[in-house]
């Protein structure tokens, strides 16, 4: 195999993502943060904690603490709200339910966040034994992942799925796994909620960079307008003989889209529009 392939394949697999902390887990840690208030945690209140939610020593820094934090983010329990971390509405219904139904609910849809973690679970026959290694290898398959990441994952995902409820061991060999199948819709009108939050999110942001360019743009012309006469610069224009050559022209000869060009295009981009005048 090509040296690039191997490279490609590689960089295919960095960017699947899944949590790397099991559900049980998170859960202990928003139980143990909750103790310090809210609903917003300075980072250093979560880096206190270890994996199992035992206070500890940390720093916002260290990759233990960014992957945790990005994994509770995967589960739908954490947000970023500017320097600081902040409880989801689906945590606060974990941590305070108002019955156990609801809290059984808010679990499972804890659970069904993650992205990937979803379609595992949606492509698993249910209510039928699976081996583990039948699991990770069909991970390692489909999503062309490591055996050690492939491992990591059902790891997590088997037992988080246990953590909700939807998994059972079988009698004789912990090797035997039967998924149960979800039997509320709770879960899918909490991630449909998610994406269209998401989706708007995505559209306002996109809508705030636009305004930014027109007004970057605007104020650029405007200054670009406003420049003395004598002002003048020097671009690459082509000679007779094809070469492209330095070229005095004033400023105020030019247009304002030539001036933008010159601006913000690199030099080679901007050979191509003088070429023609």
């Amino acid at each position: 195999m090509r040296k690039d392939n191997i490279e490609k394949k590689d960089s295919q697999s960095e960017n699947i993502s899944f949590p790397w902390l099991t559900l049980d887990s998170a859960v202990k840690i928003i139980q143990e943060a909750s103790k310090y208030g809210g609903p917003s945690f300075k980072k250093e209140i979560f880096a206190g904690f270890n994996s199992r939610g035992a206070k500890g020593t940390g720093s916002p820094t260290c990759g233990a603490f960014i992957r945790r934090t990005g994994s509770m983010r995967d589960l739908g329990l954490l947000k970023t709200r500017e320097d600081k971390l902040e409880l989801t509405d689906l945590a606060h219904q974990i941590l305070y339910p108002s019955s156990k139904e609801e809290k059984e609910k808010a679990v499972t849809c804890a659970f069904l966040s993650p992205k990937l973690f979803q379609e595992l679970y949606h492509s698993i026959n249910k209510n039928t034994p699976l081996e583990r290694g039948g699991l990770v290898n069909r991970v390692i398959r489909e999503y062309k992942i490591s055996s050690k990441r492939a491992a990591k994952l059902i790891s997590c995902f088997l037992n988080s799925a246990e953590f909700a409820g939807l998994l059972e061991y079988g009698d004789k060999d912990e090797s035997l796994i039967i998924l149960k199948e979800v039997t509320n819709k709770y879960h899918m009108t909490q991630i449909s909620e998610k994406k269209e939050e998401k989706v708007e999110r995505k559209k306002v942001v996109g809508e705030t960079k636009v305004e930014r360019k027109i007004e970057k743009e605007e104020k650029t012309r405007e200054v670009l307008e406003r420049g003395k006469k004598e002002w003048s610069i020097t671009i690459n224009k082509k000679n007779i003989e094809g070469k492209y050559v330095p070229y005095r022209k004033n400023i105020m000869e030019m247009t304002t889209e030539e001036m933008l060009d010159y601006f913000f295009e690199p030099v080679s981009s901007l050979k191509k529009k003088v070429e023609s005048k």
